[in-house]
């Protein structure tokens, strides 16, 4: 009986302490090594493009993915710019424990023939896939139970700045609009509602499609200080309140020399309480390893050499799930 109840004591405990470990990454155009009529892919084949470079890719990939979390790889990772269901079956072979991980996918109409993904270790209890704007990649939203506890997840890939930053605006903010009102739409139905968007959004926390159109705030204190719940708070806050050695940013655009913040993690207010799922103040971070790196600029995929992962670095974040 003894035993029975120290059991119980420690399973409450080991639940009351659980980490998750979240994470988005632009992995740079993840196509496999087949030329589908269906899908716009021909300006991949139209370079060299084979088997041999695909998984070249894939493993080089599944190295940076394989060392996030002291080597045990995320627990919720959030993906940009992946072509099909097939690659990411092919890459969750290559990571640790990869039989665990469920993966959500769905074959959007955009450009390019690249897609938003998500691969959890949590069950999935529903997802949709929600479109934004003619050619724009999808937003896909995810319900995980996470240890009991109801956590919406956002993936998100807006409008590039090819053409330029301003000449794409526009779009960028119909993105902002859609997102907010998927966000809104899960607040009104729950006003606690656990909520995260995450990925590649193609404007900077201060960019007013971020901050003003998707009320994305880096102040924690304004998210918490206003009562109706709408603002969300920007991860790349945390990291501004703190001395961060590595890259300041998760891109390099190497003609303004400068890093920014493209891809983002963002929260709803009730992650930042102590009930249900809670954001982990001070564990915002850009994942980054030596390899990764070079010149002090992430090292993109050279499909002539097979070296080299993508042009963007991970951004990460570790939430706990506390007891009701």
């Amino acid at each position: 009986m003894i035993f029975k109840a120290l059991l119980f004591l420690s399973c409450i405990a080991l639940w009351a302490n659980s980490t998750v470990y979240v994470a988005t990454y632009n992995v740079e155009n993840l196509f496999d090594d087949v030329n589908d009529p269906g899908r716009d892919d021909d300006w991949v084949f139209s370079k060299t493009w084979d088997k041999q470079i695909y998984e070249a890719k894939l493993h080089n990939l599944a190295r940076v993915i394989s060392a996030m979390n002291d080597g045990k790889g995320p627990d919720v990772l959030g993906f940009q710019e992946v072509e099909n269901l097939k690659v990411l079956e092919d890459l969750v072979k290559l990571l640790p424990n990869g039989g665990d991980y469920r993966i959500i996918h769905h074959d959007s109409d955009a450009s390019r023939g690249i897609d938003v993904a998500l691969i959890s270790r949590f069950p999935v209890k529903k997802y949709r896939s929600h479109y934004v704007y003619r050619s724009i990649r999808d937003i896909l939203e995810v319900d995980l139970d996470i240890h009991g506890v109801e956590v919406k997840v956002l993936v998100n890939h807006w409008k590039s700045r090819y053409g330029g930053a301003l000449q794409s605006a526009n779009t960028r903010y119909f993105c902002a609009a859609r997102a907010y009102q998927l966000y809104m739409e899960a607040i009104r139905l729950n006003r606690d509602a656990a909520v995260i968007l995450l990925g590649d959004f193609n404007d900077t926390p201060v960019n007013l499609s971020v901050s003003e159109v998707l009320n994305a705030k880096t102040s924690k204190g304004k998210v918490l200080a206003q009562h109706k719940r709408h603002y969300l708070f920007n991860l790349v806050g945390d990291l501004e309140n703190r001395l961060v050695d590595g890259p300041n940013g998760t891109y390099y655009y190497g003609g303004d020399r400068n890093w920014s913040y493209l891809d983002q993690i963002m929260v709803s207010k009730a992650c930042l309480t102590e009930e249900g799922i809670e954001f982990v103040d001070g564990s915002t971070e850009v994942f980054v390893k030596s390899f990764m790196m070079q010149d002090g600029e992430p090292l993109g995929f050279d499909r002539k050499t097979k070296q080299g992962f993508a042009d963007h670095l991970p951004l990460v974040a570790k939430f706990r799930v506390n007891r009701p």
